[in-house]
């Protein structure tokens, strides 16, 4: 290894040092033991990342303050550094990564595509660090070059990961809150509807209800068309905001 490519490297490992050593700092032992209890369900675990028992806001402070010391990295040295991080394993550093990567967002662009759907298939295991990637950085991606919904109609619904499945909804939130692509989306949610998993399905009735948000109209007559096949947890989500006679009334439609 050349020398400035070893200095690099120790560099990288003395952040991260200072970086885990501050989250310790912030342990609170009752969340911890809440987030055991909360992870417990086979269906919430979050695989074999570890948390330190942190609070997110306090971990969220820690990011702010190293994020001076990277923000003039060249963005491959920040990918490495951020992989590096990720492959820690552990829950906190991953969130910081994503706090991170979207707060470098000016500087995404379509290439990074395969790096963003390579931590997506490798270091989201659960909801939670699904959800902060993809209402965030990845959300952005997908917005600014729409022609990468093509990957997530053509493979994201389809994957083996259920957690890629979840993202497929999920990452077109950040467009949908900002008016864009509701067609796009609801061809998504027609791939997923029949998804057998839970929080595949939440995450259906969730991007359902952003657009509702937007457009009442379009997802009452989307649930109205495809009643017979939509699970009773998408169709709770998905109704959540709407008037409350017309939510006793979709619960209520007569299967045929």
């Amino acid at each position: 290894m050349p020398d400035f490519m070893r200095v690099g490297a120790m560099i990288r490992d003395m952040l991260i040092n200072n970086i885990e050593n501050d989250l310790r700092k912030h342990i609170d032992e009752d969340y911890k033991k809440g987030i055991k209890r909360f992870f417990k369900d086979k269906d919430l675990k979050e695989s074999d990342f570890f948390s330190y028992g942190v609070k997110t806001a306090s971990v969220r402070k820690v990011g702010k303050k190293y994020y001076p010391y990277i923000k003039n990295l060249e963005k491959d040295d920040f990918f490495r550094l951020c992989e590096k991080m990720l492959n820690k394993r552990n829950s906190e550093l991953r969130t910081i990564v994503f706090q991170w990567v979207y707060r470098m967002k000016g500087k995404i662009i379509k290439n990074d595509y395969d790096i963003f759907y390579g931590w997506l298939q490798k270091y989201v295991t659960g909801w939670s660090s699904c959800d902060d990637f993809c209402t965030h950085a990845f959300g952005y991606l997908i917005y600014n070059y729409s022609k990468l919904i093509t990957e997530i109609k053509n493979y994201w619904v389809k994957s083996n990961n259920r957690w890629v499945r979840r993202a497929a909804a999920v990452v077109m939130i950040y467009s949908i809150r900002r008016d864009k692509y509701i067609p796009h989306a609801l061809k998504i949610a027609d791939k997923l509807i029949k998804d057998d998993k839970n929080l595949v399905q939440k995450g259906t009735g969730w991007l359902l209800k952003e657009i509702a948000n937007k457009d009442r109209d379009i997802v009452d007559n989307y649930l109205v068309k495809n009643y017979d096949e939509i699970p009773r947890v998408i169709l709770r989500y998905a109704i959540e905001k709407f008037p409350e006679g017309r939510r006793k009334e979709i619960l209520n439609l007569k299967k045929i």
